[in-house]
């Protein structure tokens, strides 16, 4: 079976997923001067704004953008303890705006940068959406070891991290094991979600039925999949595109659930069905404006009909797939770029800092080797000047005591002598 990677639907739902899904107390500990509460009131109304926004950000595309890099140019300093983490998790919500802005590039730096934030805040629930996110960009880009790595770390604080944030961690992982083909997985991980029990008031208003929405869709994509559930996974498929048909303009991928429900029934032998649906997607498709999001979809579509024989359906979905395929392959191109013009900015700079380290080390040693020769001269003089005024009291001393001993001798030799010429004069004298 031909992998099928449902690339739009890994960046829109799981990105409308944790913004909308996150709730932070926003309780003021400290009074702030005038000029520093107006940027707390301003970043709290872009902030919700953005959120509130997600789901029609195609529309509000270029406002969102302005407002996410207006947060994210807000001196910490000047925001409420309560708002740093919103702070960091500002710089998730613009990574998932510039994804869809075509911008990878500016989607990569935001998402390490807003992890490194979260790390030094040690905020994992916000180091979490921005990890998610990122893996799964890494799974599309078929970088299997580096997302690996990065779910292993978010699967290991998993226990650390508050409900939603735990429902995020497993539904990222499952859309992985999903796009890997390893369905008894992705299977696994849904069901820890549906053992959270979260409730519509357990998030923000209007995020539960999107949330909804995409979980019904990926459990019907892998059930669909997996031996003996065709019959959960068509009942899942169905329910979910009768209830959103209506609304299928709007609706966040609805050709991938026509899709998906066309490849269920197809699988279960249902041919007449499976052709209504694919034709659906087809439509949907083809009356979209061309975007590399739709080729995924449109790929399968394209084998489904060249395999069936169906030639008049694939005449009629060439045009368009041509336009979506370029896009694609470009943004793929463009994308791979990025990461690695990415990589080797991150290489650079970290060679940088070694280079910077190893300079440091250096002057460090010198001003240590430099601060050892003054306190060894210090201690010569010292040394000098204590041994000079030793030598110089002993010479004293013994000069002191060779003066005794001289003053003593010419004394004794004084009084030899007048004892000598009294003796000479009672020697002499007549009597």
């Amino acid at each position: 079976m031909k992998f099928w990677n449902h690339y739009a639907t890994v960046y829109w739902l799981l990105a409308l997923f944790f913004c909308n899904c996150l709730v932070f107390a926003c309780v003021p500990d400290r009074p702030l001067p005038a000029d520093v509460q107006k940027v707390s009131v301003r970043f709290d109304s872009a902030y919700h704004f953005v959120v509130n926004h997600m789901v029609t950000a195609y529309d509000d595309l270029d406002t969102l953008l302005l407002l996410c890099d207006e947060m994210a140019s807000v001196s910490p300093s000047l925001l409420e303890t309560g708002q740093l983490p919103k702070w960091a998790h500002s710089f998730a919500l613009a990574a998932s705006l510039y994804i869809n802005d075509n911008d990878m590039k500016k989607a990569l730096v935001s998402l390490q940068r807003g992890m490194e934030v979260a790390d030094s805040l040690g905020n994992i629930a916000v180091w979490n959406r921005a990890a998610n996110l990122l893996a799964l960009v890494y799974s599309n880009w078929k970088l299997d070891d580096e997302a690996n790595a990065l779910f292993n770390r978010i699967m290991a604080y998993s226990e650390q991290m508050d409900t939603l944030s735990r429902a995020n961690a497993y539904l990222a992982k499952a859309m992985h094991m999903a796009y890997t083909e390893k369905y008894d997985s992705a299977s696994y991980y849904m069901s820890q979600i549906d053992r959270l029990q979260i409730k519509e008031e357990d998030m923000l208003s209007g995020s539960y039925q999107s949330v909804r929405y995409f979980t019904r869709f990926l459990k019907g994509w892998y059930l669909a999949e997996m031996p003996d559930s065709l019959g959960r996974a068509i009942g899942l498929l169905q329910e979910l595109h009768d209830e959103y048909y209506p609304y299928r303009d709007q609706a966040i991928s609805f050709e991938s659930v026509c899709f998906r429900l066309g490849r269920a029934y197809d699988l279960a032998g249902d041919g007449k069905k499976a052709r209504r649906y694919y034709n659906e997607a087809k439509g949907l498709i083809v009356s979209k404006p061309a975007n590399y999001q739709l080729f995924e979809v449109a790929d399968s579509l394209m084998d489904v009909y060249l395999d069936k024989g169906a030639k008049d359906k694939a005449v009629d979905l060439l045009p368009a797939y041509k336009v979506i395929s370029g896009q694609y392959h470009d943004f793929l191109m463009d994308g791979m770029l990025v990461y690695y013009s990415v990589k080797l900015d991150v290489a650079g700079k970290e060679k940088r800092i070694m280079q910077a380290e190893s300079l440091l080390l250096r002057r460090q040693m010198e001003v240590v080797i430099l601060a050892l020769v003054v306190i060894l001269l210090v201690v010569l003089v010292i040394w000098g000047i204590v041994y000079w005024r030793n030598k110089k009291r002993q010479i004293r001393t013994l000069f002191e005591a060779l003066m005794r001993r001289y003053i003593e001798w010419r004394e004794m030799n004084l009084y030899l002598l007048s004892v000598s010429n009294h003796v000479f004069l009672l020697s002499v004298s007549p009597n």
